[in-house]
């Protein structure tokens, strides 16, 4: 039958053409195991990259884009085509078929194929990004926060702002509890830190996140009150932050925020010295956003955050004149 002869000729094409965007996007996305550490990879809608793995995101973004764009594309122009060619005229009369095994299979088997060829090509990405197989060990992470290899972040939601809890010289974070969480200006009260634990005497707790330039950085991701998402656009991380779970995430910042953002003298990111009372001016670049990407409450809206980007000396310190600012009233010196 006619129909049948062009529903056949249709899927003939649309299957050649779902088979060669199938290899496209099999090498599309292979050519993403190849680390982008720079921000080459920019374009003219997404944020400009800032991490080590945007190139990698970015890549199977397109991909998958493009391969739902083009099968979108043909399914209209057949659907346009059919609706044209059999529009109703008075001496028509419909025709009655009972189907198309063969373009049934068609249909079913092409799609399965995309799918499973994206699932597959995008685990590696998925897995360096989502799930480290060498997340460093608690001891690990002390040795080499020690080392100034890495940097170590628990990062804490609440409505409607985001705490930042770094680790002293002794590299270990300090234990939070529940009963401890209340309003107060003390971020380390906000956020329910055990002042009276060994490793949380030093602990530095901030409202704004500050990381140094081309570190792994590695953060433990908790809520205290309801569910809340840590969204880094620039990066391309994004993590649910599940009250009573603590998440993980990490990103490793390829440039700073000064080169990507620019720089604001009137603004800076400053912090007061202990012993002076002065604010000393620790950046004067813009901030990258930290958003909440899940809706939380009625003043989700306003729940975002700044992230700095900054070199080792400018990140160190910002972490002595922090510590020394909310070192315990009978411990000034913590060895910075």
């Amino acid at each position: 039958m006619r129909v049948v002869r062009i529903f056949n000729r249709a899927a003939a094409a649309l299957s050649l053409l779902l088979a060669t965007l199938l290899t496209w996007s099999f090498a599309a996305a292979q050519s993403s195991t190849e680390t982008v550490t720079t921000a080459d990879n920019r374009s003219w809608w997404l944020p400009e990259a800032a991490s080590s793995f945007a190139g990698d995101i970015d890549r199977l973004f397109y991909a998958v884009l493009i391969m739902t764009g083009v099968v979108g594309i043909a399914v209209f122009i057949v659907l346009t085509v059919f609706l044209i060619k059999y529009r109703y005229r008075p001496d028509r009369t419909a025709t009655y078929i009972s189907g198309n095994e063969k373009l049934e299979l068609v249909w079913t088997l092409i799609p399965a194929l995309l799918m499973a060829g994206t699932a597959a090509v995008s685990q590696a990405t998925w897995g360096h990004v989502k799930n480290r197989q060498d997340w460093p060990t608690p001891e690990q992470m002390t040795e080499r926060v020690k080392n100034k290899e890495i940097v170590v972040c628990e990062i804490v939601a609440r409505q409607f702002r985001w705490q930042f809890h770094y680790p002293g010289p002794d590299g270990k974070l300090g234990p939070r509890k529940i009963e401890l969480i209340k309003q107060s200006a003390d971020l380390a009260e906000v956020i329910g830190l055990d002042r009276s634990h060994p490793d949380a005497k030093d602990d530095i707790v901030t409202a704004q996140m500050v990381v140094p330039v081309d570190t792994e950085v590695f953060c433990y991701l908790t809520s205290i009150d309801v569910l809340h998402s840590f969204y880094l656009p620039n990066f391309r991380v994004k993590q649910d932050a599940v009250p009573g779970l603590d998440g993980r995430v990490w990103f490793k910042a390829t440039r700073t925020s000064a080169e990507v953002i620019g720089r604001d003298t009137t603004n800076p990111l400053g912090v007061v010295d202990a012993d002076s009372g002065l604010t000393v001016t620790v950046s004067d670049s813009k901030p990258f956003d930290i958003v909440c990407a899940e809706l939380c409450g009625a003043s989700h809206y306003v729940m975002f955050g700044h992230l700095y980007v900054v070199s080792w000396e400018d990140y160190e310190k910002f972490i002595d004149l922090y510590g020394k600012l909310q070192a315990p009233a009978d411990d000034d010196d913590f060895g910075f």
